[in-house]
């Protein structure tokens, strides 16, 4: 996920990720040997290189190479005199107690000051961008989704496919205003909404198979469907999983059907597609643990699944 990279600067050790310094690689002190002076961070006022240059660091016997070990004694710092005047701040360290059997670690420094062993996770967290949470993230992204249905689901919910009318704003500026209809039905403009599921054709898909689901009182429109799922999207009930893998795989293999008649002029009925759809979820449900009860077994009857089957959740 990140390329990491140790490099000197000076003397001082610095930690770098994608070439640019971090704030979040602190030293956690122990006997103060390894961890350098003035280049390292290890305190708020860090680096103090940015307060005392290698011309004086010399002319008081220290060097660009000192480490905390060399100033520090009996807990008390040991900065020269000559300093107190000229570099005031160096005296408003609060003191460091140092522990001779511990060697300095490098750590991860959280928001709240507290530092941690690093790992992926946490810088993660601490260098991503964060949004608002969505009220339907619930209903694509879980253990028991097909990766890239839920990709595709992902796209649609925030209408980022390539769909014809987003495609006429993009012509706008060259002056181009050609829109293409809907390659599924020859009929209304091509748009998110229309293609799931307003479309006569994807409408026949999604009116064949929505009874699988639990659904056969949604119609055919993304928003009706995610309306009727979010509330329940937490739930691990076999009906459940089901209509979110249902809504999720129609709408992939809508989407792939599109495609392939936009750039290969490759054409299936829907029944053929409404089979491809039900042997893919077949195929998901296969590798899913469900509690066995009547109801349940009912469910797999439906989609021709053996109940001995599929696996037992103890």
């Amino acid at each position: 996920m990140f390329l990491f990279r140790r490099t000197l600067v000076g003397a001082g050790e610095s930690y770098l990720i994608s070439g640019l310094q971090l704030e979040f690689f602190w030293s956690d002190i122990g006997n103060g040997e390894k961890t350098s002076l003035w280049f390292d961070r290890w305190c708020d006022l860090c680096p103090l290189s940015s307060y005392v240059s290698p011309r004086q660091m010399n002319q008081e016997g220290l060097s660009i190479f000192s480490t905390i070990s060399e100033v520090v004694h009996d807990s008390s710092w040991d900065w020269p005199e000559a300093w107190r005047d000229d570099i005031p701040v160096l005296y408003q360290l609060r003191p460091l107690r140092l522990n001779p059997y511990k060697s300095d670690e490098i750590k991860w420094r959280n928001e709240d000051g507290s530092l941690e062993s690093f790992s992926t996770r946490l810088a993660w967290n601490a260098l991503r961008s964060r949004g608002q949470e969505t009220s339907w993230h619930n209903l694509i992204w879980s253990s028991v989704s097909i990766p890239r249905h839920a990709f595709m689901s992902w796209l649609i919910f925030r209408r980022k496919l390539s769909t014809q009318d987003r495609i006429q704003v993009w012509n706008l500026a060259s002056g181009s205003l050609n829109l293409m209809c809907c390659l599924l039905c020859y009929k209304d403009v091509e748009s998110h909404n229309h293609l799931f599921f307003e479309c006569s054709y994807s409408n026949q898909i999604w009116c064949s198979l929505r009874s699988k689901g639990g659904m056969s009182h949604i119609q055919g429109k993304w928003d009706d469907i995610a309306t009727w799922l979010i509330p329940r999207a937490t739930s691990k009930s076999a009906r459940v999983v089901i209509a979110k893998l249902l809504m999720a795989t129609i709408a992939y293999y809508i989407w792939q059907e599109r495609n392939a008649r936009f750039f290969k002029n490759q054409l299936r009925p829907p029944e053929k597609v409404e089979k491809l759809i039900v042997n893919r979820i077949r195929l998901k449900l296969h590798s899913l643990k469900f509690k066995m009860n009547d109801r349940v077994r009912r469910i797999l009857d439906d989609w021709k699944i053996a109940s001995e089957d599929v696996r037992m959740d103890d």
